[in-house]
């Protein structure tokens, strides 16, 4: 047991013989069978049991004051769960082809493992892994603006530009991932 836990373990049983005897002074009666009123010839079970008491909530009161990380961390686990997670280092990466000499999509699947630019004094290069499968399309994003209605919905247009070269029977622009940074 270390230094702070005694000292707790100490407050504890000095509150649990103070209070004891003031419950002895108010209620005599009912105290007469633990001999809460001495400080000598307490009952060696009652004096077991403030012991073991005394323990439990220096301890408690030890993690209290230590801001009680088990609480706040199933606390936190509860109302933010996704906060706790370990998540590896993740980004968004924006795969470039030249669109105009593409004829047909290509896929990227996967896996995929993508290394950075060198960075930092030791040029460390950081290793990343596509997490989901992405299809490059013959197209290009040429114009994004937005605009408010006079009912008050906001109107998002996208103009792309296609490869001369594309054969559409093969392209299926059903699904165009797309991310905003604004």
């Amino acid at each position: 047991m270390d230094d702070l836990t005694l000292r707790y373990f100490d407050a504890e049983m000095r509150y649990l013989r103070e209070a004891g005897e003031e419950f002895a002074r108010a209620h005599p009666d009912r105290a007469a069978a633990l001999n809460l009123d001495k400080s000598g010839a307490r009952d060696p079970y009652v004096e077991r049991l403030f012991e073991g008491f005394a323990f439990l909530m220096g301890r408690l009161r030890e993690k209290l004051d230590d801001d009680l990380p088990e609480l706040t961390g199933g606390l936190v686990s509860m109302i933010w769960p996704h906060y706790l997670r370990t998540i590896p280092s993740l980004s968004i990466v924006e795969f470039t082809a030249d669109w105009r000499e593409l004829k047909e999509p290509v896929r990227v699947e996967k896996g995929f493992g993508i290394l950075s630019q060198p960075i930092g004094e030791k040029r460390t290069r950081c290793h990343y892994t596509t997490t989901q499968p992405l299809t490059l399309q013959p197209l290009s994003l040429a114009r994004a603006g937005i605009s408010t209605e006079p009912d008050g919905r906001s109107l998002l247009r996208l103009r792309f530009e296609c490869s001369p070269l594309a054969d559409w029977s093969r392209i299926d622009l059903s699904r165009i991932p797309l991310y905003l940074n604004g």
